[in-house]
């Protein structure tokens, strides 16, 4: 490998594990990249970023994610597409364990559902006693209001009253 390239065997790792120097690099999370056997390490086309993925990822198109530019993932010598193909047993193992999951998620979205039903019903319930509270509210404020009417029409006559007690007798 030459000097510049970012990818180096490590003495104390066994054989065939790669280690990528990071040169000031880090990962997403800030920690030094760690590289297995079965990654495949490259560079992008556009800006020379060094490209880590998953050797499943081969021959599929991704984003650079210095440069958002399209790459594609190169197929390692030796290895075709098809090596990623599963088995039959494989692929109906998967098959059985989708229908399993789908099972249990048609499950929850029926509860779920049951769960916004009642809380649709909840909340017409609560908007009725809400509009019936208003009423009531409003009722109440005219029934205030009017007090409050009456109570300063009898201040007023109780003022009469008293001027007319507290006023010479016109005989």
């Amino acid at each position: 490998m030459n000097g510049n390239d970012p990818l180096t065997f490590d003495d104390e790792q066994e054989p065939g594990a790669l280690e990528l120097e990071t040169e000031g690099e880090e990962g997403m999370d800030g920690e030094d990249v760690d590289i297995t056997p079965s990654d495949i390490v490259f560079e992008c086309a556009n800006c020379d970023h060094v490209i880590v993925i998953d050797y499943r990822g081969a021959g599929l198109m991704i984003r650079c994610p210095e440069c958002n530019d399209a790459v594609e993932v190169p197929i390692p010598g030796g290895m075709n597409v098809s090596d990623l193909d599963k088995s039959p047993e494989e692929l109906f193992g998967l098959v059985l364990q989708a229908r399993r999951s789908l099972g249990k998620a048609e499950q929850r979205v029926a509860e779920l559902e049951a769960t916004v039903a009642s809380l649709v019903e909840r909340r017409t319930s609560l908007e009725r006693s809400r509009a019936g509270m208003l009423r009531r509210n409003a009722d109440l404020a005219a029934a205030c209001q009017n007090l409050t009417r009456l109570i300063n029409e009898a201040a007023h006559s109780v003022t009469r009253m008293t001027a007319l007690l507290a006023s010479p007798e016109e005989a």
